[in-house]
């Protein structure tokens, strides 16, 4: 009520107190803040993808695709001895999907999968199967659904093959019937 308490009053008692200064709090939290963003960001971090060895005819293909020339890449490797080597035949199927020659990319990813079944994790060859899987030609979508489903594990793989299931288009339905059929995807 005003009134003086130990000779002073409240409004003099509270004039005495000094200002609090924020601003060395403010810095601490801001510091504090990037610190941890800084942190979650390189602990979150993916993978690297794994680099091919550039003297090896898949690492100069693939430095040519890099480049943006396919048929460099192709070039460098129908010259190599790439049968047993899946990360060719990857490269391979990736030159061939930039020249949206789509069958013959799906045969080279056969083959990358066949010499090295861990390769069906690759995001270029799941996302070209992605790709291949919505063309127009029924039979370029019939096998690029038959490698994504029956040889990637790919999460993508069997919602998309149960939308071309109940497209409007009579072609794609009838395409993927048989892979459908064959890894037994159907409801019964």
């Amino acid at each position: 009520s005003g009134e003086p308490i130990f000779g002073l009053t409240p409004e003099q008692r509270l004039a005495q107190v000094p200002p609090k200064k924020r601003w060395p709090l403010y810095v601490a939290i801001a510091v504090l803040a990037t610190a941890a963003g800084i942190g979650i960001a390189i602990f979150t971090r993916p993978p690297d993808e794994p680099k091919l060895d550039p003297n090896s005819p898949a690492g100069q293909a693939s430095d040519a695709l890099d480049r943006g020339d396919p048929n460099k890449a192709i070039a460098i490797l129908e010259k190599a001895p790439i049968e047993k080597d899946p990360d060719g035949q990857l490269v391979l199927g990736e030159a061939y999907a930039a020249r949206n020659e789509n069958l013959e990319a799906i045969e080279a990813y056969r083959r990358a999968l066949a010499l090295a079944p861990d390769v069906e994790d690759d995001k270029k060859l799941r996302a070209s199967l992605r790709a291949m899987a919505a063309d127009k030609d029924p039979e370029v979508v019939a096998k690029a659904f038959d490698l994504w489903v029956g040889k990637t594990k790919d999460p993508e793989a069997a919602p998309a093959i149960d939308k071309a299931a109940v497209s409007q288009l009579y072609e794609r339905r009838h395409a993927v019937v048989p892979v459908i059929e064959k890894y037994k995807l159907g409801d019964g």
